[in-house]
């Protein structure tokens, strides 16, 4: 598969589909058990791409850890004071936090606690969005995110899907793991991978080239439905019984 700059790449499938474990190859995290292995190669503008993604990328994971009693901005600054050169002034420092608060529209929220079950702070949204501001703060080239909306309801899950679409749209790729996105989700990504079962079932271009391709494959989508729902149910393995396993199995080969 390819992605480039500036673009929005979601990889999709059914739970168990090994969503997390594609994201953590491509990120170079995936621990290789004893018997296994890992085949392939990924490279950056044509250069193998170890360094790059070590020195270039961050990435996001699906729980955070963030310190309940500390702001928005205090988190950050945090971080910024561990993370970005030694050397660069300490108002240079705030400036880039200010920079990724107003990015991930947190402006509102700067002043407010993170908070946690105890203690009144930020929203479910809110909460994912500074996740992905600690990691921003470098100003990675490539961000890596497994299952942002986690957690969310609908309309929050918007808003950081939104974020990050906006993220891409400044020059960099953002590449995250998603179970079912509703279509207005689903409108906003530029690349798609489909997996089942480990394997890949699409890779290439969301929206009309994707609905292309399944309605050549016997599977359209019907009028005002969500595409995303649709390909789920193509692909998925239904396990309930061995009739429908057989069947289910043979629809997606």
């Amino acid at each position: 598969g390819k992605v480039s700059s500036g673009q929005f790449l979601a990889i999709m499938g059914p739970s168990g589909s090994g969503k997390t474990s594609l994201l953590n190859a491509l990120a170079g995290r995936l621990e290789v058990t004893k018997g296994a292995e890992l085949t392939g190669e990924i490279t950056v503008n044509g250069e193998d791409a170890t360094d790059f993604v070590a020195n270039h990328s961050a990435y996001i994971m699906q729980d955070d850890a963030l310190f309940a009693l500390s702001t928005v901005f205090e988190t950050l600054m945090f971080v910024a004071q561990l993370r970005l050169p030694k050397t660069m002034p300490i108002e240079d420092k705030k400036a880039r936090v200010m920079e990724v608060i107003t990015e991930l529209g947190l402006i509102t929220a700067k002043d407010t606690l993170v908070g946690n079950q105890r203690v009144r702070g930020l929203s479910g949204g809110e909460r994912k969005r500074l996740n992905i501001g600690v990691d921003m703060l470098h100003n990675p080239c490539l961000l890596f995110c497994d299952e942002p909306t986690s957690g969310l309801d609908s309309f929050q899950a918007l808003a950081v899907m939104e974020t990050l679409a906006e993220v891409a749209k400044k020059g960099r790729v953002v590449v995250c793991s998603v179970h079912q996105p509703r279509s207005s989700i689903y409108a906003m990504l530029d690349q798609v991978i489909l997996l089942s079962t480990g394997t890949p079932m699409y890779n290439g271009r969301a929206g009309d080239a994707c609905n292309a391709y399944f309605a050549k494959a016997g599977h359209p989508v019907p009028a005002s439905f969500n595409p995303a729902d649709h390909y789920m149910d193509a692909i998925s393995i239904d396990y309930r019984t061995l009739d429908k396993t057989e069947a289910s199995s043979k629809q997606v080969k």
